[in-house]
């Protein structure tokens, strides 16, 4: 964030002092909704949750370096120095993040959305564009209407970029969010069946994410996959805005061929750019590899800086991440991918899977939570994942009731139902040494229990995957 006085800002977000500042002069250089994260300079916007009053951390944040606190309510005891009261928390956070973008027209701001891979390749762009400039990405998955402000508050002056990652389960919600941002560049890294329940069919989602580019700042450019008829059909009106696509079709701009996956890995070659690495597994990441790519390449980095960029990328926590389980009598190999799951996304993840070489002796295990949010689709979508599995998966552990209805269908499955805890210990139960064990799931079943329950029955010592080549 650009520094400003508490004047300045308060001015910005409108309402009226409970506790005026001890020093109007005093600079605000971020904003924060946790105290956990807070850093001095920033202003704490004091927001309430289903189990949490951020008004009862005021005297926190101001202890912290805080030199404003934003809040929608009167409290029932003495406020800090510096205490604003405002309307609306949602809003005052979204009027400062917009000053923002208005102060700092420099600032090149990529934003990314699609049904998958959006983290990764935020992460990715982050990656290869930190080669030659100063900038960031947003934190963990902050892609919503909280977590966007926060991610554009959170540039620093001075930083070239901020990679601004965007969500939506809901039509109208990435309309919102490109409103504050104003990308530069806007990404679309893919269209699949996720959210059918708030967006309806494949063609909702590519409407909704297609939305994206209706907020690009005046010359931007739209960098999107090619392998979506549906994002074809929602584009074809928005011909006055710069595309870019990405892929292995001939008529790609950033042409994506060559690819070889593996555990550790996955090469690939991108007319114009050469041959590039990840190394992160699973063949889908060569066109997130790719994307990244083609961003660093329009904002003018060179091949080799790309390539570095990417080479020294790392898996965002819970995709595909992978660690080596140590367990007497042979160590296990296991794919976290538990953040969240779709049709597709499951797909890619079990094809993955289907790479890995387990010891002698092991086997590939699935271990497999609930879709959820795809509506009435849900049952027909879990069924037709378990029919598609591929062969080289040994064993398929069910927990959840959809995914446990869809396994009755297959011979090498168990279905667990309810993702309890003793369910969860029992799937662990069922890895032996040897094995390659996927995890994936939608985000609610909280599938890193079993990981844990892994690591626990094997008093293990975890280790980072090797990042060298396939």
């Amino acid at each position: 964030m650009k520094p400003r006085t508490i004047g300045q800002v308060a001015q910005v977000l409108g309402g009226r002092w409970l506790a005026p500042p001890a020093d109007p002069g005093a600079t605000v250089t971020g904003a924060s909704i946790d105290t956990r994260t807070l850093t001095p300079g920033d202003a704490f916007f004091a927001f309430r949750g289903e189990q949490v009053d951020g008004r009862a951390y005021l005297g926190q944040a101001f202890d912290l370096g805080a030199p404003l606190c934003v809040v929608d309510r009167a409290t029932g005891s003495p406020c800090p120095p510096g205490t604003l009261l405002v309307d609306d928390l949602r809003a005052a956070l979204t009027a400062l993040a917009r000053s923002e973008r208005d102060l700092r027209p420099g600032l090149r701001v990529i934003g990314v959305t699609g049904t998958n891979g959006k983290t990764t390749t935020t992460r990715l762009i982050e990656s290869v564009l930190s080669t030659e400039l100063e900038g960031r990405s947003s934190p963990k998955s902050f892609n919503n209407e909280l977590g966007l402000p926060l991610t554009l508050l959170g540039a620093r002056d001075g930083e070239d970029f901020v990679v601004c990652e965007m969500g939506t389960s809901s039509p109208g919600e990435i309309g919102r969010l490109t409103a504050i941002a104003r990308p530069d560049v806007v990404v679309i890294t893919s269209i699949g069946r996720g959210h059918l329940e708030g967006l309806g069919s494949i063609e909702g989602v590519a409407k909704e994410k297609s939305s994206i580019v209706d907020g690009l700042a005046p010359g931007g450019v739209a960098i999107i996959t090619d392998d979506s008829p549906a994002i074809d059909a929602a584009m074809a009106l928005r011909t006055n805005v710069e595309t870019q696509r990405v892929g292995t079709t001939d008529g790609a701009r950033w042409r994506v061929s060559d690819v070889e996956s593996g555990a550790h890995g996955v090469r690939f070659h991108v007319e114009g750019l050469g041959d590039l690495s990840l190394p992160l597994p699973g063949a889908h990441n060569a066109r997130n590899g790719a994307i990244a790519a083609a961003v660093g390449a329009h904002l003018g980095l060179g091949a080799e800086s790309i390539a570095r960029g990417l080479a020294g990328a790392r898996s965002p926590e819970m995709r595909l991440s992978v660690e080596i389980v140590q367990r007497p009598g042979g160590a296990i190999t296991l794919i976290n991918d538990a953040y969240n799951a779709n049709p597709d996304s499951m797909r890619a993840a079990l094809a993955t899977l289907a790479t890995f070489e387990p010891a002698p002796g092991g086997r590939r295990v699935a271990i497999l939570g609930d879709m959820l949010e795809l509506g009435a689709a849900s049952d027909a979508e879990h069924a037709a994942l378990i029919e598609s599995a591929p062969a080289g998966i040994d064993l398929i552990v069910a927990l959840g009731g959809a995914m446990s209805r869809a396994v009755s269908i297959s011979p090498r499955a168990e279905a667990l139902g309810e993702a309890s805890d003793e369910a969860t210990d029992h799937a662990a139960s069922r890895v032996r040494p040897g094995d390659v064990v996927l995890l994936k799931a939608s985000r609610s079943m909280r599938l890193e229990r079993v990981a844990d329950a892994i690591g626990a029955r094997s008093h293990a010592v975890h280790s980072p995957s090797r990042t060298d080549g396939p």
